[in-house]
């Protein structure tokens, strides 16, 4: 254990068949990042460091390690990773619920006045801007934070996947729902057309959102926004939003390839508002 730099800073006393939690040598004071599961004899285990992403196998000197009993000792290991996990997102839930519940509207917020936004659908912690993300049942999943520099940053220990924020009523029938990826161009688009706006938080998440608003309203029209990285290769932007839009039947919305703009905000921003409703209404129809 101690060559694999899994020392435990304390002597072992493993009860056979249940994980063992101990602290690391090195780790944090508190932690428990190391943990060890014996078979029922004690004369095979599997240990590792849940904070370093290592697991190994130990056996004696001596004839392999049986087969069901590698067999046994993993399907464990992977149950006590299931329960660490389980363990992890709930405690950080909790928190994130605990900083949204005490947030407050926002107010004289750096990144707000920079992007010209209002900071709808947002709330303010400290000097943080507090973005919440939401499943498809308005339950809170985690939440977005972001400094006054725009330095953003997700709850740690909480998925994004499949989450989102809604700005705006639900839509009428037949109205179109709006998909972007960041909040200020959510936040833009909607301040400006009037149009709900689902936001994913990132390109990768966009077709994923994209599936649940179709669910959620079969009757309305999907707008996909993208962002348009076209000075990073690959303009993943602009690529996964195509994709999004052509899986889901969608009208795609780019804005112009122009220095500087990425994206709607930043299109809002430096030309104003006709230049953005003249990029919308210049939209090619959904395929």
């Amino acid at each position: 254990m101690t060559d694999m730099g899994v020392k435990p800073s304390r002597a072992l006393n493993p009860t056979p068949g249940q994980v063992l939690r101990f602290h690391i040598q090195g780790d944090r004071p508190g932690t428990s990042n190391g943990w060890l599961i014996t078979d029922e004899l004690g004369n095979h285990a599997v240990f590792g460091s849940w904070k370093l992403g290592i697991k190994c196998v130990w056996r004696p000197i001596g004839p392999a390690i049986p087969s069901y009993i590698r067999a046994q000792l993993t399907q464990q290991a992977k149950a006590a990773e299931a329960h660490r996990l389980a363990e992890t997102q709930a405690k950080a839930l909790k928190e994130a619920k605990e900083i949204w519940g005490a947030a407050e509207p926002p107010y004289q917020h750096a990144y707000l006045a920079r992007k010209q936004i209002s900071g709808v659908g947002a709330r303010q912690f400290g000097n943080r801007l507090i973005v919440p993300v939401f499943n498809a049942r308005s339950q809170l999943l985690s939440l977005q934070d972001i400094d006054e520099s725009g330095n953003k940053r997700f709850h740690r220990g909480l998925s994004l996947k499949g989450g989102f924020l809604l700005l705006g009523p639900s839509p009428k029938s037949g109205a179109p729902v709006l998909l972007c990826e960041g909040y200020s161009t959510g936040a833009t688009l909607f301040e400006n057309l009037g149009l709900p706006v689902a936001i994913a938080f990132s390109a990768g998440n966009l077709l994923e959102v994209g599936h649940i608003i179709r669910t959620l309203y079969s009757s309305s029209k999907l707008w996909v926004c993208a962002d348009n990285d076209h000075a990073t290769t690959g303009n993943p932007g602009l690529t996964k939003a195509r994709a999004a839009a052509y899986q889901l039947h969608g009208r795609l919305i780019v804005p112009p390839t122009i220095p500087g703009i990425t994206d709607f905000n930043d299109l809002f921003c430096l030309n104003g508002k006709a230049a953005l409703l003249a990029c919308v209404e210049a939209a090619p129809p959904a395929h």
